[in-house]
């Protein structure tokens, strides 16, 4: 009698082991799709993070090629306003995208492209071509490259920053404006003075300065450099720093 106990309890226990078993691969298999699906998902939201990227920063050049913001000339302001612009559209892309049947992205996934299309060009923006637009460095080495058979002397290089980087390319008119625009300096009776704006970001160059131990010499230099007291000018002048 108990072995025939024993012999059922045996087939009951062999017959749900193999009930149990295709359940348990079953299992794994569909834990194993989910994750295929989840490294899937992660790749093709990389591409897509990639492409409309991309896009957004072809679409900022071309931006530039257009007379879109042109009455704004200091450069440097107009590409960081197209920027902004070029962003705005991306987002509303984007959110279109996510409209049904797309729905290609999360709203978190179109903050973040928006956010390093943004910062990926205004980094890239303001390092290459704003520099290419205002450096004395890449002034100077063009200058040498279009002569490159010439051995300037010291007085040569001199004289070229002062008369064709200032004078011809009306180097000090363009840095005032600029100024102007921000509101760093006011213009008084021809002249121009510095304003309260223009003391506070003076202060935030010398504080960035220490912070990062970087060559200061053009701020000791601005601060030791002397100019006529106000009281000994003409009337029509006004201190010019």
């Amino acid at each position: 009698m108990e072995n025939n106990v024993k012999k059922v309890e045996g087939n009951l226990n062999k017959a749900g082991a193999e009930k149990t078993v295709p359940a348990a691969v079953e299992k794994v298999k569909s834990k194993e799709k989910k994750e295929m699906g989840k490294v899937l998902k992660a790749f093709l939201t990389v591409i897509w993070y990639i492409v409309f990227v991309l896009l957004g920063s072809v679409t900022f050049i071309l931006l530039l090629h257009t007379p879109l913001l042109k009455s704004m000339e200091v450069y440097m302001y107009r590409g960081t306003a197209l920027i902004i612009i070029t962003g705005i559209l991306l987002w509303t892309m984007l959110l279109l995208l996510r409209l049904k049947p797309l729905k290609i992205l999360d709203v978190k996934d179109t903050v973040c492209i928006v956010c390093f299309f943004c910062c990926i060009n205004m980094v890239v923006f303001t390092l290459f071509p704003v520099t290419v637009e205002r450096s004395v460095s890449v002034f100077l080495l063009s200058s040498m490259d279009a002569h490159d058979d010439h051995i300037y002397s010291k007085e040569e290089i001199e004289n070229l920053l002062e008369e064709d980087y200032i004078e011809k390319n009306n180097a000090v008119d363009k840095r005032a404006m600029e100024q102007l625009e921000t509101g760093s300096i006011e213009e008084i009776n021809g002249g121009y003075r510095i304003t309260e704006r223009g003391k506070f970001i003076v202060s935030m160059f010398k504080l960035c300065s220490e912070i990062y131990n970087c060559n200061s010499s053009s701020l000791q230099l601005a601060a030791e450099s002397e100019v006529e007291e106000e009281d000994d000018l003409p009337e029509a002048e006004v201190l010019k720093h």
